[in-house]
């Protein structure tokens, strides 16, 4: 018997992993891509998809094969190495950096149109987290289905609208077909969505065992189905994203020179559409910052009150623990927590990839026996 599709979870779990994986670097390493490859677009676009989808996609379906289990993804792994890795990958895309750096992001589109102090704004947005990511069990439906469609609707006006009056690309002769298909691979890679795939395939496994038993064999085959469609569904939706974004950056190539990579899609839109486009932009932003910070929030506070406290405190706690800990680092800034994680990451990533890929062949292996 054929497994059943469910398309009423599915799409919505499929548009959950676009907003949770989709950040500011996602936006911003595409855009790059195309300034830098000009007329060679085309091949940094497929360059740029071989790593900044495959990778991601390669974490997504293994943990998925593992039945959405991390503890069992890893499980080769020395128990002392594997704290150590979940620790640092949870802190690194949780409240020590990445949900500070949401927090910011959404202020810059916000702090536009009002003179709301920083605090305030940070304040407001760990406590929309709080309240939002209270209710563990429907986080992911809470992004699939209220916040995703703002998020994938401000960026596909935005970039239509940028499509819609870019100029022509200007012919560069700087980058060969063949360079630019390396340097696409390089700023696809420079995404480094793979961490963080790993553990939102596991959330939407489980999302999806809301709905759907696993009592029988049956009943595990349809979850697993179902589960690795909801992936290509957010990673297709991602491709096509990318595929925009880099076109967008090689047609407005010129107006992108001197400007740092966060400024490319503001600047982008402001002059395909107008200053009127700032108000989309400020809305589109939040939403963006709202969906990646919410599941993070969630998945850290799981990991303090599972791993770390060993349930043997109420969840309100490590989520309070978690809210706090993003609130005061907002406030501390980034930039010395960049330049702590991202050389550390440097090198636990070419590793996690070799892993992933290992992984994603021995499970598959396992499964048709």
């Amino acid at each position: 018997m054929k497994s059943k599709i469910l398309w009423a979870s599915v799409i919505p779990a499929g548009f959950a992993i676009f907003s949770m994986l989709f950040g500011s670097g996602n936006i911003m390493f595409p855009i790059h891509t195309g300034k830098i490859t000009g007329s060679n677009f085309a091949f940094g676009t497929i360059g740029f998809l071989l790593t900044g989808i495959l990778m991601p996609v390669i974490g997504l379906l293994g943990v998925v094969l593992a039945k959405g289990d991390t503890r069992n993804y890893f499980k080769e792994l020395p128990y002392p190495l594997y704290f150590l890795l979940i620790s640092f990958l949870l802190a690194l895309l949780g409240p020590f950096f990445v949900v500070p750096r949401c927090i910011h992001t959404a202020y810059g589109g916000i702090a536009q149109f009002t003179p709301v102090p920083f605090w305030v704004f940070s304040a407001f947005f760990t406590c929309s987290l709080f309240m939002l990511s209270y209710d563990h069990s429907r986080v992911v439906g809470l992004i699939g289905k209220f916040i995703s469609p703002f998020k994938i609707g401000g960026i596909a006006i935005i970039t239509l609208g940028c499509l819609y009056f870019a100029p022509d690309v200007i012919s560069n002769l700087e980058l060969s077909s063949w360079q630019g298909f390396l340097e696409g691979m390089q700023q696809g890679y420079q995404t480094m969505d793979l961490p963080a795939s790993l553990f939102f395939s596991a959330a939407i496994y489980a999302y999806l065992g809301q709905v759907i038993s696993t009592d029988s064999v049956a009943g595990r085959r349809q979850l697993l189905k179902n589960a690795a469609l909801a992936c290509v569904i957010g990673e297709s939706i991602i491709a096509v994203v990318y595929i925009c974004f880099v076109k967008l950056g090689a047609s407005y190539a010129p107006i992108l020179n001197n400007l740092s990579m966060e400024m490319y899609f503001p600047v982008l839109a402001k002059t395909a559409l107008g200053s009127y486009a700032l108000l989309l932009i400020a809305f589109t932003l939040f939403f963006s910052c709202l969906a990646t910070a919410l599941i993070l929030v969630d998945l850290y506070t799981s990991y303090l009150h599972e791993d770390i406290f060993r349930k043997k405190l109420p969840r309100f706690v490590s989520m309070l623990m978690t809210c706090g800990i993003g609130y005061g680092i907002s406030l501390m800034g980034c930039g010395q927590l960049c330049n702590f994680f991202v050389p550390i990451l440097t090198y636990v990533y070419p590793t996690l990839v070799v892993f992933a890929i290992y992984k994603l062949f021995r499970i598959y292996m396992q499964t048709r026996v």
